[in-house]
C-alpha cells in the first residue's frame, strides 16, 4: 500500500492525491454504510425505521496532507443512536416494542470487516479518480 501511494503521489502531488483519496474513502464509506444500514437494529411502530434513517456519509474532510469521512447515526430523532450501538441486547431483547431484526455494533462490525483490503480498494478508487 505504502508503494502504491507513493507513486501516486510521485505522480500527481500532495494535493491531488489527498483529494483523491477523500474521494475514493467516501466510496467506501458509502458500501460500508449500505450494509451497516441493514444491520441497524429497526423498532417496531409507530418510529420504526428511524435509526436506518438517520445513517449518513459525510463530505470527505480534505487537509493539506489527511483525508477523512465520517460515518454516523442520530440525529434530533434518534438520540439513542449511541445507546442502541453499544448494547449487547439491541435486536434480541424480546420487549415489547424492541426490534426484531438487526445487531448492535451495527457500524462497528461492517466497518471492522470492511477493513481487510481497504488499501487496495483506495488505492484502486484513487489511481481512476486520477485517471493514473
Amino acid at each position: 500500500m505504502k508503494k502504491a501511494l507513493r507513486d501516486i503521489n510521485a505522480r500527481v502531488g500532495t494535493k491531488q492525491m489527498v483529494r483523491a483519496a477523500g474521494v475514493a474513502l467516501k466510496a467506501d464509506a458509502e458500501d460500508i454504510m449500505a450494509i451497516s444500514v441493514e444491520e441497524a437494529p429497526v423498532r417496531q411502530a409507530p418510529v420504526g425505521g428511524a435509526l436506518r434513517a438517520s445513517a449518513r456519509v459525510h463530505n470527505p474532510e480534505v487537509t493539506a496532507t489527511t483525508a477523512t469521512v465520517r460515518l454516523t447515526y442520530g440525529d434530533a430523532a434518534v438520540k439513542y443512536a449511541f445507546l442502541i450501538h453499544e448494547n449487547p441486547n439491541a435486536g434480541i431483547s424480546g420487549r415489547p416494542g424492541a426490534s426484531t431484526v438487526g445487531n448492535w455494533k451495527f457500524l462497528e462490525g461492517p466497518a471492522r470487516r470492511a477493513i481487510k483490503g481497504m488499501g487496495r480498494r483506495i488505492a484502486t478508487s484513487m489511481r481512476r479518480a486520477l485517471r493514473i
